[in-house]
This record gives C-alpha cells, sequence and structure tokens, in this order.
C-alpha cells in the first residue's frame, strides 16, 4: 500500500503568518513613504512663503522673531501647551511679513512632553508644532487674532 501525502497544517499556517507579517511591514513602509512625500511638499510650500517676506512690511527687528520663536518653542515644551504665551506672540503681528519672519525665525524644533515623563517628543516647523498642539478650536481661536489685523497667514 502506498502512504497518501497529506501536507502539514503547521506549514500552511506557518506561511499564512509570514504572508501577514510582510503585508504588514509593507503597509508600514507606504503610510511611512507618503508620509515623507506630504512633509516635503508642506515644507516646499512653507518655504516658498517664507520667501514672499516683505523686508519693510516687519514690524521687529530679526532678533526679535527669534526671541518670539523661543517663546513659542517654550509655550510648546512639556506638559500642555500655553496657549496664553502663543496668543500673546500671535498678538503682537501686525503683517503676514512678520508671520512669516516668525515661522523663518522658529525653523524646525523638537518639543518633549513631561505627560510620558519626557519620553515622547514631536519635531516640526512652527505650522506643524500648532497642528500638533492645538485642538481646532484653539487654532480658530489664534487665526482669528491674525485675521483682525488682516493677516492672511494662518494656521
Amino acid at each position: 500500500m502506498s502512504s497518501i501525502n497529506v501536507p502539514s497544517p503547521t506549514k500552511g499556517i506557518s506561511y499564512a503568518i509570514w504572508a501577514v507579517i510582510i503585508a504588514l511591514v509593507g503597509i508600514y513602509a507606504v503610510r511611512r513613504i507618503i508620509k515623507l512625500i506630504d512633509d516635503m511638499k508642506a515644507r516646499k510650500a512653507e518655504n516658498d512663503l517664507i520667501n514672499s517676506i516683505n523686508p519693510a512690511a516687519l514690524t521687529f527687528p530679526a532678533t526679535q522673531y527669534s526671541i518670539f520663536a523661543d517663546e513659542l518653542a517654550a509655550a510648546f515644551d512639556g506638559l500642555g501647551t500655553d496657549n496664553t504665551a502663543l496668543n500673546d506672540v500671535m498678538e503682537k503681528m501686525g503683517s503676514n511679513s512678520d508671520v512669516l519672519q516668525l515661522m523663518k525665525a522658529f525653523g524646525t524644533r523638537e518639543s518633549k512632553h513631561s505627560a510620558n515623563f519626557g519620553l515622547t517628543s514631536f519635531s516640526g516647523n512652527l505650522t506643524q508644532q500648532i497642528s500638533n498642539e492645538l485642538s481646532s478650536g484653539e487654532k480658530e481661536k489664534l487665526n482669528a487674532i491674525l485675521t483682525v489685523k488682516g493677516i492672511t497667514v494662518t494656521f
């Protein structure tokens, strides 16, 4: 009598598990690539906007924008966001060029969140930091401070 070759069920399960792992890694990789491309496009758009700064429309000397940027970075750092400090800086902006110069001075920064004992951080430009830190309602209030003054550069 000849024996019948019965496939091992564990071998099939093993192949299925590997297929799922490979699919998940592929999905993760595609998502990361899409995010990187979106970030690159956003950075390019922001850089193009920053290059349109009108020096004659600036309210403050360049060093003051660096001070404002440091104040914003401090407002983002730690547990929660200091919305008062954020709004105070935005209240001082008088033109689109002021906001653009502030964005330029801010550059890309990392903020640490003490909610997780400083273990989590976020790195981004001013627009990304604001999007990461503020709720939609808080962003609306921040943008209202700017639009009341006729400033069209918003977050």
